[in-house]
C-alpha cells in the first residue's frame, strides 16, 4: 500500500509540473501577442510617403521590431531625436577586412564600421560619406557576393542559450547575441564555451527596459541602454529565465561597480538596412536578386543582424536535392520556414548567415525553380532544443508577402516573415570615461524617483547642460532591487553622455558637475546616502561639496554638486589661446597639409573634392585653388626634406616631387612596397618611412629612403604593432604613437626610434590611450620650439629629462579627421570631421598659439 501510494505521489507530482509549465507557456504566448498592435502603425510622418522610398521602408517598419514605447504611441520628441543621432540607414555598403572569412589578406579594406561609406539618418535626410580612406571602393554586384557565409561559426559568436519562460528576446537577441559577438569579433574573445565573463546579460538590459512586466521590451530601448550605459557581463549580473521568481525581470542592478564596468562596453552605432522597396511585394526573386545585397554584404563583412518576426505563424517544408549541384547536399531533408501566415507569437532573432544552394520545393512540383533557391540562417532565442541546435533556416521566399514561385496560392493572411528593418550595430573601443558620478540611493518604490545629471561652470550656481537618466525611470512600483522593501542601490553614470550631447563644453578650467534626485509623491520617502566623482577605476576624483541632505527627500527634488579641478587636467599652457582662421574652399577630412615658402598648403583628403589643391597666406588669411593632383595619382603622405617637398602615393608604391610653383609632380621612385597608414619624416640627409602592421601581420617596418641614390633600406622591423597613429622627431630620436601594443589595442605606449644606434625604444606611457578607432578622437605628434606635443583630446607635453607626458590642457577637441602642421610656431588644425565619428568633413581652419 505504501509502495502504491508513493507511486501515486510521484504521479500527481509530475502531472503538477506539466500542468504549470502548459500554463506557463501559454501565459507566455498570450503576453507575447499582446505585442503585436505594438508592430503595426502609421505615425503622421510616414502616412501618404512613396512606398518605393527605402527611408519610408524604415519608418514604417522601425514601429514593426519595436522602436516604439507604447501602443498607439509615437516616439517621443526624445526618441525621435536619439534615432536621428544615433541610428543610421546604409546607402553605400563596401568589403571589409571581414569579408571572405578571417584568411581576407587584403590590407586595402576597411575595418568593420568604416565599411559603411554613405548612409542617411533614419529620416532620410542628411546624406553622409563616412571618412576614411574607402569611399572609391565599389559595392560587389549580385554575382560578385559569395553564396555562402556563415558568421554562427566564428569563435565571436556565442554558444545558444534560451530565454527561458520571460518574454525578453528583444533584450536576448541585442544583448547576448549580437552585443556579445560585436565585443568578442572587435576584442579577439572566443565565446564558443560555457564561460560567462565574455558575454553580455541580456537582464541587465532587459529589467532596465520591461517597464516593471514580462511582456517585451523595445529595440529602442535596449540599444540606447547599450549606447549610453554599455553592458554588464553575464558572470556579473547573470540572467534567469524562471518566471515564477520576479527578481529575475525586476531587479536592477545595485552594484556600482558592475555599472562602471559596463561603460567598457557600448554600442557606437545603431544601423538599418532593408530589402527591396515598400511596394514590392514580392521583393526577392531569386538568390542573386540585387534586392539582397545589402544584407548579404553586412553578413559578409561579419555582422550579424536583429531580425523581428511572429515565430508561432510561420510554415515549413523539408529541403529537397537540387542534382544540378552538390553545395546542397547537406541540407537535404532538412525543415525550412517557407512562408508566415499571420501575426502570431512576436519573436526576435539574430540573423547569422545564408546559402543560396538551398533548395525547397515550395510549390511541390519537383521541379527547381529560382525563387525556391537560397535561405537565411537564424539564431533563435529559446534554446538548442528549438529549430536545429538552436538555428532555423528561412527560404528567401518566405520574405515576401507574394510567393514569386508559380503555382503557390498566397493565403489571405501571409505576410512577410521578417520585418523589412535588419539592424544591425557597431561597438565603441573602450576608451576611458574621463568623469563618472558615483551615488547611492535608498527607497522602496522606484516608480518615484528621477535623476539628472549635469554641468556647468565653477562659477555657476545651476546646471548649464543637463542629461536626463532615463535608463533609471521605472513605470514598476518595486524597490531597485525588484522587492518591496527599501534598500540601497549604487549607480555608476558617465558625464560623457553629456559631453556626447554638447560638443561644445570645454573641460579646460574644471566644471561643477551636479546630480538632481526627486521623488514625485508625498510619503515613502528618498533617502541620498552618497555622491561623488570616481574615475574608470573607481578613484575618488572629487567629493560632494554641499552638504547630503539630512532629512530623506519627499515629494521634491535635491540638487548636489562636486567640482573637478584636478592639476592633472585642468593645468594649461600659459598663454594659450585658440582663434578661427578663414576657412578653406573645400571641406576635407584627413587632407595633406605641409608648409611651404610661408604658406600652407592643403591637399587631398578623405571626403570633399580629394583631388584639389589650395593655399593659405596667413598674412590675408585667405585660401585660394591651386590646381589639382594628376589623375591617377593618390598622394597620402608628403615630407619636407632639403627645399623640396617628397609626395607618396602609398598604394601606388610611388615617390614624386612636388613643385608648388608650377603645380607639378614628378616621379621619383616607383618601387616602394605599398603600405597601410605610411608616415614620412625628414632626419638630416636621409627620409625614414613608418608603416605599422595589420589585422594578419601586426608587423611594422622602419626604411630609410636616400633622394640622392634612390635607395630605400629597411632599418628595422617592429613586430606586434598595428597602424601609427603619428611620428615626430625631437632630437637624434622620431617619437611614434599609434596601436603599439598590437593592432586594434587602444595604447598609451611610446617608442622613439634612434637613427644613430637603430634601436626603438619604450618611452614614458601618455596620459590618454591613443584610440584604435579612428572614429574618436586624432592625435598628432608636434615638435614646437624643440619640445614635444600630442595633439588630441587632450595636449600633452613631453618632458625628457623625466620620460614622462604631462597633460596641460584638456578637452581641447570634439571632432576628428583633422590634419597638423605648424607655421609661426603656431599649431594649425586643418579641415576633419564635425561629429567624433562619422561626420560631415569640414573646411575649418583652428589654430592654438602656444606662447
Amino acid at each position: 500500500m505504501k509502495r502504491l501510494n508513493k507511486i501515486l505521489f510521484i504521479v500527481l507530482i509530475g502531472c503538477s509540473f506539466i500542468v504549470t509549465n502548459i500554463f506557463i507557456s501559454n501565459y507566455i504566448k498570450t503576453m507575447e501577442n499582446k505585442n503585436i498592435s505594438n508592430r503595426k502603425f502609421i505615425t503622421s510622418e510616414n502616412k501618404g510617403e512613396d512606398d518605393d522610398n527605402p527611408i519610408s521602408i524604415v519608418k514604417k517598419n522601425i514601429n514593426r521590431t519595436g522602436f516604439k514605447e507604447k501602443e498607439n504611441k509615437e516616439l517621443k520628441p526624445e526618441e525621435k531625436k536619439w534615432m536621428e543621432q544615433n541610428v543610421i540607414v546604409p546607402t553605400k555598403i563596401v568589403p571589409n577586412k571581414y569579408y571572405k572569412g578571417n584568411d581576407n589578406k587584403d590590407e586595402n579594406l576597411p575595418n568593420i564600421g568604416n565599411d559603411i561609406v554613405e548612409y542617411t539618418d533614419y529620416k532620410g535626410d542628411n546624406k553622409r560619406s563616412i571618412s576614411n580612406n574607402y569611399a572609391s571602393i565599389q559595392p560587389l554586384e549580385s554575382e560578385e557576393l559569395p553564396d555562402f557565409v556563415d558568421n554562427s561559426q566564428r569563435d565571436a559568436f556565442p554558444e545558444i542559450r534560451s530565454q527561458g519562460f520571460i518574454s525578453s528576446s528583444y533584450s536576448f537577441a541585442t544583448t547576448y547575441y549580437q552585443m556579445t559577438y560585436m565585443e568578442a569579433l572587435q576584442n579577439g574573445w572566443n565565446t564558443k564555451n560555457s564561460l560567462n565573463n565574455n558575454k553580455m546579460s541580456p537582464r541587465w538590459t532587459y529589467n532596465l527596459s520591461n517597464g516593471g512586466s514580462t511582456l517585451q521590451s523595445s529595440y529602442i530601448d535596449n540599444y540606447r541602454i547599450l549606447k549610453e550605459h554599455g553592458c554588464a557581463l553575464w558572470s556579473d549580473f547573470p540572467y534567469d529565465g524562471d518566471i515564477l521568481d520576479s527578481k529575475n525581470y525586476l531587479e536592477w542592478c545595485t552594484n556600482g561597480d558592475i555599472w562602471r564596468n559596463a561603460t567598457k562596453y557600448r554600442i557606437d552605432k545603431v544601423g538599418i538596412a532593408t530589402i527591396g522597396k515598400g511596394s514590392d511585394k514580392t521583393a526577392i526573386k531569386g538568390p542573386k536578386d540585387s534586392s539582397l545585397n545589402n544584407v548579404k554584404q553586412l553578413l559578409n563583412n561579419g555582422y550579424v543582424i536583429n531580425v523581428g518576426t511572429h515565430i508561432y505563424s510561420w510554415n515549413y517544408a523539408k529541403a529537397k536535392d537540387d542534382k544540378t549541384t552538390d553545395k546542397d547536399n547537406k541540407y537535404v531533408g532538412m525543415k525550412l520556414a517557407t512562408s508566415m501566415n499571420g501575426v502570431d507569437g512576436i519573436n526576435s532573432m539574430i540573423l547569422v548567415g545564408y546559402d543560396d544552394n538551398i533548395w525547397v520545393d515550395i510549390n511541390n512540383d519537383n521541379k527547381v525553380q529560382e525563387g525556391e533557391k537560397g535561405a537565411f540562417k537564424v539564431a533563435n532565442c529559446r534554446g538548442k532544443k528549438f529549430g536545429k541546435d538552436g538555428f532555423y533556416w528561412v527560404s528567401y521566399d518566405a520574405f515576401n508577402k507574394v510567393s514569386s514561385v508559380k503555382g503557390v496560392v498566397n493565403s489571405e493572411g501571409r505576410e512577410s516573415i521578417f520585418d523589412n528593418s535588419f539592424i544591425f550595430i557597431t561597438v565603441r573601443n573602450q576608451t576611458t570615461p574621463k568623469v563618472m558620478a558615483q551615488f547611492t540611493l535608498n527607497h522602496s518604490d522606484r516608480s518615484q524617483i528621477n535623476i539628472e545629471l549635469g554641468i556647468s561652470d565653477l562659477e555657476s550656481s545651476n546646471p548649464q547642460q543637463i542629461y536626463k537618466i532615463d535608463a533609471l525611470t521605472s513605470e514598476s512600483r518595486v524597490a531597485f532591487d525588484g522587492g518591496y522593501d527599501a534598500v540601497d542601490a549604487t549607480f555608476t553614470i558617465d558625464y560623457d553622455n553629456i559631453l556626447n550631447l554638447y560638443s561644445n563644453i570645454n573641460l579646460d578650467k574644471g566644471k561643477k558637475f551636479y546630480i538632481t534626485v526627486k521623488d514625485n509623491k508625498v510619503g515613502n520617502p528618498l533617502v541620498v546616502k552618497d555622491f561623488s566623482l570616481v574615475d574608470e577605476n573607481g578613484k575618488k576624483l572629487a567629493k560632494c561639496v554641499n552638504s547630503l541632505p539630512s532629512k530623506p527627500v519627499d515629494n521634491s527634488s535635491i540638487t548636489l554638486y562636486a567640482n573637478y579641478k584636478t592639476s592633472n587636467y585642468t593645468k594649461n599652457i600659459e598663454g594659450a589661446t585658440f582663434e578661427n582662421k578663414q576657412t578653406m574652399q573645400v571641406k576635407r577630412a584627413n587632407p595633406i597639409v605641409f608648409t611651404f615658402n610661408n604658406k600652407i598648403y592643403a591637399m587631398g583628403g578623405d571626403t570633399g573634392d580629394t583631388h584639389s589643391i589650395e593655399v593659405y597666406d596667413p598674412d590675408t588669411d585667405k585660401w585660394t585653388i591651386k590646381g589639382n593632383i594628376p589623375s591617377g595619382i593618390d598622394i597620402s603622405v608628403t615630407v619636407w626634406h632639403e627645399k623640396k617637398i617628397y609626395a607618396i602615393d602609398q598604394t601606388a608604391g610611388k615617390i614624386y616631387i612636388y613643385n608648388p610653383i608650377d603645380n607639378s609632380f614628378k616621379l621619383q621612385y616607383d618601387k616602394l612596397e605599398p603600405a597601410i597608414a605610411l608616415k614620412a619624416i625628414s632626419y638630416k640627409d636621409k627620409i625614414y618611412l613608418m608603416s605599422g602592421g595589420t589585422v594578419e601581420t601586426e608587423k611594422g617596418i622602419i626604411q630609410e629612403y636616400n633622394p640622392i641614390k634612390k635607395e630605400i633600406k629597411t632599418k628595422l622591423e617592429i613586430p606586434k604593432i598595428g597602424p601609427l597613429k603619428s611620428i615626430e622627431t625631437l632630437d637624434d630620436e622620431i617619437y611614434i604613437i599609434g596601436d603599439l601594443q598590437g593592432f586594434g589595442v587602444d595604447s598609451q605606449v611610446t617608442k622613439a626610434y634612434n637613427v644613430v644606434t637603430n634601436k626603438l625604444e619604450d618611452k614614458g606611457l601618455l596620459n590618454q590611450k591613443i584610440a584604435h578607432n579612428r572614429y574618436y578622437f586624432d592625435n598628432s605628434l608636434v615638435n614646437l620650439n624643440n619640445k614635444l606635443y600630442k595633439i588630441g583630446n587632450t595636449i600633452e607635453l613631453y618632458d625628457k629629462t623625466k620620460d614622462k607626458w604631462e597633460v596641460v590642457y584638456y578637452d581641447m577637441l570634439r571632432y576628428s579627421d583633422y590634419s597638423v602642421t605648424i607655421l609661426n610656431n603656431k599649431v594649425f588644425l586643418i579641415g576633419g570631421s564635425i561629429d567624433v565619428g562619422a561626420g560631415e568633413p569640414t573646411n575649418e581652419v583652428k589654430v592654438l598659439n602656444i606662447k
